[in-house]
């Protein structure tokens, strides 16, 4: 071939300039719905419960395997959307992943079930489950082809082609116009149907203006890191050569991790047992998985903080989110459970079973009379209608079954993470004030508000609804849990002045809020030096957050 037709050649499959589908697009497609989900829907539920009763069997194989495989995938994508639109990015493509490995194992046992039946039906089934077979990165590169790579990809399954669906919302090629044009046009499940190129020759035009372009590269927010940190970890990002996007992240991400893992190995461990349990209650978390401690995060600081109190065995960088100054690395840390943790939790445990569940019961519903009393804002007036026992016999339920049920110590830790997060916690600390061991009580609560809260004219903790990861069996609402920290305050002379009702994009919560001498008597002048981070710039919060408990503890001194 002659250089020239080379060269012509290779621009022809060079890789799209990376965009993605509108937010707003897809909301729009949410808020209209897509008339053919309607139809797929009590399917769906058959498929997932293997309940047949008011399944037309003969009518759905009349549309073909691949077209009833569409409206499946389509219907899970709905509440994939959900979920992108709720919580972000994060935990979407394994949301899918998930629900649609549920399908596909439910259309095995609807297989199963119906072994007598027709060869047409038993054909319909297998064709479907063949249809709901991934390979993600097939989904991956499909969503990231250019127009002339799209003819490519007429074999694709249309579970593949939904996981592409969901990586365009993110980054794409010239599949996220043919997205963008079918959510536009409310024909999802057609897009799903036929093959890629086609897709694209029915969609482009009208999905041309529901996409934004995505910048190439990543340019690091200012003051993520100090002065010279952030200039190496700059430096790295420079250096790294402009290719795919996707492949330039992942050099990206593997060069400021080696930079940032240096720096964390030098980080010295501080005891202090009651702070590393304030941090439990609101930044750090359980992985099940792995069983081990964990934080996620794109502040610096934090990531020292939690190396400083428990430690870490494992160090890497998820990804980048996307801020108006630039992107932020999205870090994880993980470690292994100390025996001083373990140890604590079994002692909570020894102390509710003698006992302790029906002086729960009654600081719950202290507590929730506090909160019917004091809370404003919106959804306030829903407070009053929920009797305070009703709330303390569910908090009392819950914990008994926690107590009770069977197994080793740990796998209750991360069985059942709302209960070992933020209920036992607190739980602690009550028994701490028992003992008289206000230090260990200050440091608790300081570290809760250092990770949970607001610092500024006034002082606030904020108390949410918990997270699709940390739902179970034991799942209190944000009111059980506001109950507890509230008649647990109120019983160490520690409640706050304030409770506002929240609701806003990310769910509901309450603001505990104390004035600023009420602070004073609450933060823990000991463990200051514990927030005083080395690694995080000027627009780290841990940082922000120390500089507000300096100038409120520094203005007490000056009128006192």
């Amino acid at each position: 071939m002659a250089p020239l037709a080379t060269d012509i050649a290779k621009a022809r499959v060079a890789p799209a300039r990376p965009v993605r589908v509108r937010r707003e697009v897809v909301e729009e497609w949410l808020r209209r719905g897509e008339p053919l989900l309607g139809q797929v829907k009590r399917l769906y539920e058959a498929v997932r419960t293997g309940d047949l009763k008011g399944v037309k069997l003969d009518e759905d194989t009349a549309l073909g395997s691949k077209h009833i495989a569409a409206m499946l995938v389509a219907h899970a994508l709905k509440g994939a959307v959900e979920v992108y639109l709720r919580e972000g990015w994060r935990e979407v493509e394994r949301w899918l992943r998930l629900e649609l490995d549920d399908v596909r194992r439910g259309l095995e046992r609807l297989r199963k079930k119906l072994e007598g039946s027709p060869s047409n039906i038993r054909q319909f089934i297998d064709e479907a489950i063949k249809q709901l077979e991934l390979d993600e990165e097939r989904a991956k590169t499909l969503a990231n082809a250019n127009r002339d790579e799209l003819s490519q990809y007429g074999g694709v399954t249309v579970a593949e082609k939904g996981m592409a669906v969901i990586h365009t919302l993110m980054r794409g090629g010239a599949y996220a116009k043919a997205v963008a044009g079918a959510f536009y046009k409310g024909e999802l499940v057609h897009l799903l149907r036929v093959a890629p190129y086609t897709a694209y020759s029915r969609y482009a035009s009208y999905g041309q203006s529901y996409i934004e372009k995505v910048k190439l590269g990543v340019k690091l927010a200012p003051g993520l890191a100090v002065e010279d940190l952030q200039r190496r970890l700059e430096e790295a990002v420079a250096r790294v050569e402009q290719e795919v996007l996707e492949k330039t992240n992942k050099i990206i991400r593997i060069k400021l991790k080696e930079i940032l893992n240096e720096e964390i190995e030098k980080i010295e461990r501080i005891y202090n047992l009651p702070a590393l349990m304030g941090f439990i209650a609101t930044d750090f978390s359980f992985d099940k998985d792995s069983k081990s401690l964990r934080v996620t995060t794109t502040q610096l600081g934090l990531v020292e903080l939690f190396v400083k109190l428990a430690g870490f065995k494992h160090f890497y960088i998820g990804g980048f989110i996307h801020t108006d100054k630039g992107e932020r690395p999205q870090m994880v840390v993980k470690v292994k459970l100390s025996s001083e943790i373990v140890s604590e939790y079994s002692r909570v445990l020894r102390w509710l079973r003698e006992g302790g569940t029906e002086e729960v019961k009654e600081l719950v519903r202290n507590g929730m009379k506090l909160l019917r009393e004091k809370a404003s804002g919106r959804g306030a007036d829903e407070l009053r209608k929920v009797e305070p026992s009703e709330v303390a016999a569910d908090m009392y339920t819950s914990l008994k079954r926690y107590i009770e049920e069977g197994g080793a110590l740990e796998d209750k830790i991360f069985g059942h993470r709302l209960v070992s997060r933020l209920f036992l916690p607190w739980i602690m600390a009550y028994l701490w004030a028992k003992e008289g061991n206000n230090r260990a009580v200050a440091d608790f609560i300081t570290a809760t508000i250092v990770g949970d809260g607001t610092i500024g004219n006034d002082v606030r903790l904020a108390i949410g609804e918990s997270s699709t990861e940390e739902g179970d069996a034991l799942r209190m609402s944000h009111i059980h849990k506001t109950a507890l920290v509230l008649g647990i305050l109120q019983a160490i002379n520690k409640a706050p002045v304030a409770i506002y009702a929240k609701v806003g994009k990310t769910g509901k919560w309450f603001e505990l809020k104390w004035d600023l001498e009420g602070a004073r008597e609450i933060f823990s002048n000991a463990t200051l030096h514990l927030y005083s981070t080395k690694l995080g710039g000027s627009e780290d919060e841990i940082k922000k957050k120390h500089l507000g408990i300096l100038e409120i503890l520094k203005s007490g001194h000056k009128t006192g």
